[in-house]
């Protein structure tokens, strides 16, 4: 697949097209994103009965036990990068929910590996969150909490940034590691 999609991935950066995605960047008040944030983390099924949301520099999700997940947030200027860290965290929360009441706390309750752990909150916030379907059934309360948002497929962005680039441009990184290796042959036979 990567022979094939990174010179197709960058044919299109080439084009230099863009979809105007402006309408995400402005001035979303936070107690709106936060309401957002908190109505996503619920449709995607994560159980505020047994979990909290908070704010934090960085997004991230721990646990105490399977009834007491908590997962954190930022607010900024782009209200997607909050509503995609949500999806995100609410993923990992919802695995750690998911642990039988018998095996939390114990070493078996752990999870299977954090490999496990990010596919489970990579599909949340990629496959299922990055999806028109996903969105069709909620734009209207998504139009309530900001109303110039206009409906949109999230666009992927060039970043080597994962949570920045999305799946589709994962195989053109790729491409970093060799390109860095490449530069320091370079350098060195200078």
């Amino acid at each position: 697949i990567k022979a094939e999609l990174v010179p197709f991935l960058r044919k299109i950066r080439e084009e230099g097209r863009r979809i105007d995605d402006s309408f995400l960047a402005g001035d979303y008040p936070n107690d709106r994103q936060e309401k957002l944030a908190r109505f996503l983390a619920e449709y995607v099924g994560f159980d505020f009965k047994r979990g909290v949301l908070a704010v934090s520099a960085h997004p991230f999700t721990t646990n105490l036990h399977n009834k007491d997940v908590r997962i954190t947030t930022h607010y900024s200027r782009r209200v997607d990068s909050s509503l995609f860290s949500v999806i995100h965290e609410a993923g990992h929360g919802i695995y750690e929910m998911g642990i039988r009441n018998d095996l939390t706390l114990t070493p078996v309750g752990q999870g299977a590996s954090m490999g496990m752990h990010e596919s489970q909150s990579r599909f949340f916030e990629n496959i299922i969150g990055r999806s028109r379907y996903f969105w069709i059934p909620i734009y209207e309360k998504l139009r309530g909490l900001f109303l110039q948002v206009e409906f949109a497929v999230f666009p992927q962005r060039w970043s080597f940034l994962r949570k920045k680039a999305g799946e589709m441009l994962a195989p053109a990184k790729w491409e970093f590691p060799a390109l860095l290796r490449n530069l320091g042959r370079k350098r060195l036979s200078h």
